[in-house]
């Protein structure tokens, strides 16, 4: 513990007001607006898997949405385990009622419990001034404000990956075996929830053992050996179960690995963007420069092990690390610590002056202006998205379709929405993105087309509602206009009738 500093007194009211201030700003702008439903393919999946959780035990609910919702659940391929699925289908039933604002009161919670672990992490470390910028960058970054409160399993994961960092440092300070199994379950957990936690977590790991243990000792250590069983255990016994004895995980290795983009500059390239526009270029420069000011030898290398985790990590899924925008909430945290050396070491300049006081009272004006101006734009974001909506247009859809009908669509979210607002789960047709997916792992596009087409049989409908994309596709427009009458079209939706086509299409 470091109950004083050369610039504050982290025992005193004020730093305790002001980091108590944090927290409570922190939940503010993310319950903003919150009722506000979302959207987006993993958010909605997420939605549709609790869903089907709660209605699986409702008896007062209608016999066909129960069964509907439940039929959705178990039609999702399982990718990690459903833990925040779980969780927010619990809250159903302890609230009375389906309300998916609750989810982002979870993601948003467990982030900011996360925030605590950053800050007592830095702390640990040294840094218990530069910890409160490190609070203040993992809080309030506008990237991790809008990621850290949607639906999906990775805020958890990251929230998770945080608390195990502290965890597996806090045992390395004590080494006591409450330690050991407090960090190795916790560890464990983080991976557990998602596999990929595993590359920043198993390298920081490995760089304490390395730097701090030693790695002779590290092998012959009771409570190394039983953190390593913690720590792996859970996710083993889950991926032997899921592919080779049930099989459900099996389908989840498919179009992840492309090793032909890591040859490509440009791939560097948009990595590189991708990092700057979520994260900030200056924040994880300056994270670099805090690298460099780690002087212990297991600070090092636990930093060290953190950035070549991401950096694993990124060359492990080339192609997701520089489309999918969560794919970089990994990389949040270990900016946030590695920002707290270089803070505590212009806080330590700042110690040097006198009117400490008026210093104090200066910095947080300085961090007020900041967050005033960071949360004024969020909540532009937030507040020029109104999606309420979207419950009436695929309501609508859904009973012009008749929810016992057999629809093909190219439609938002891969169709999630006409299945969580519309309760009709459509088939989907490729997006120009899932064609090139599939030709960066080799397939022919005339094949991809051929295999859609096949999609076809035994459907009644094609929903469209993205025009843009049914422009980008001419063999598809000309397939489905020379074969198929239009069944009917309004603002923002085409339907071809597909039950009686005026032509074969084959």
């Amino acid at each position: 513990m470091h109950p004083q500093t050369g610039f504050f007194t982290v025992k005193s009211k004020f730093f305790i007001s002001l980091l108590g201030g944090l927290f409570l700003l922190g939940l503010g702008i993310r319950l903003y607006d919150v009722t506000d439903p979302p959207l987006g393919t993993r958010q909605l999946r997420s939605a549709i898997i609790a869903r089907g959780m709660y209605y699986q035990t409702l008896n007062s609910a209608p016999e066909w949405m129960r069964e509907i919702a439940v039929r959705q659940f178990h039609e999702e391929a399982i990718i990690e385990p459903p833990l925040i699925e779980m969780i927010v289908a619990s809250l159903y039933h302890l609230v009375g009622g389906e309300y998916l604002w609750l989810a982002r009161l979870v993601s948003s919670t467990f982030w900011l419990i996360a925030g605590i672990a950053i800050y007592a992490l830095a702390r640990d470390m040294g840094f218990p001034d530069g910890g409160i910028v490190s609070v203040v960058y993992f809080l309030f970054l506008p990237f991790a404000i809008l990621e850290s409160r949607t639906f999906q399993p990775d805020p958890l994961m990251v929230s998770l990956i945080t608390i195990a960092l502290w965890s597996i440092y806090r045992w390395y300070q004590q080494q006591t075996w409450r330690m050991a199994v407090l960090a190795g379950m916790l560890t464990g957990l983080a991976i557990f929830s998602k596999t990929v936690a595993a590359f920043p977590l198993l390298a920081a790991w490995a760089g304490i053992l390395i730097a701090g243990v030693g790695l002779r000792r590290a092998l012959i250590e009771p409570k190394i050996w039983l953190m390593n069983i913690l720590i792996l255990l859970p996710t083993l016994i889950y991926y032997v179960y899921g592919t080779f004895i049930s099989g459900f995980l099996v389908q989840q290795f498919s179009l992840r690995f492309f090793p032909d983009m890591l040859t490509d500059p440009a791939f560097y390239v948009r990595w590189m963007q991708q990092i700057g526009y979520r994260t900030g270029f200056g924040a994880f420069m300056l994270a670099l420069v805090g690298l460099l000011l780690l002087r212990r030898r297991e600070q090092l290398a636990l930093g060290v092990g953190l950035l070549l985790g991401y950096l694993v990590y990124g060359l492990s899924f080339p192609f997701h690390i520089t489309t999918h925008d969560y794919y970089q909430l990994p990389l949040v945290p270990i900016i946030a610590l590695l920002l707290a050396p270089v803070a505590e070491a212009v806080f330590h300049q700042l110690a040097a002056f006198n009117k400490l006081t008026f210093l104090r009272l200066a910095f947080v004006g300085i961090l007020i202006f900041g967050l005033v101006f960071t949360l004024w734009d969020v909540r532009v974001t937030l507040a020029r998205r109104d999606d309420r909506q979207e419950y009436i247009f695929w309501e609508y859809l859904a009973e012009k379709l008749g929810r016992e009908s057999a629809v093909i669509g190219m439609t938002q979210d891969y169709g999630y929405r006409l299945a969580y607002f519309g309760w009709l789960r459509p088939a989907h047709w490729f997006i120009s993105g899932d064609f090139q997916l599939r030709e960066l792992a080799g397939q022919d596009a005339d094949d991809i087309f051929d295999q859609m087409t096949g999609r076809l049989h035994g459907k009644d409908y094609f929903l469209i509602t993205l025009f843009n994309e049914f422009d980008n596709q001419p063999q598809l427009k000309s397939l489905l206009y020379d074969h198929y009458q239009v069944y009917d079209e309004g603002p923002g939706y085409l339907i071809f009738d597909l039950k009686k086509p005026t032509s074969s299409p084959h």
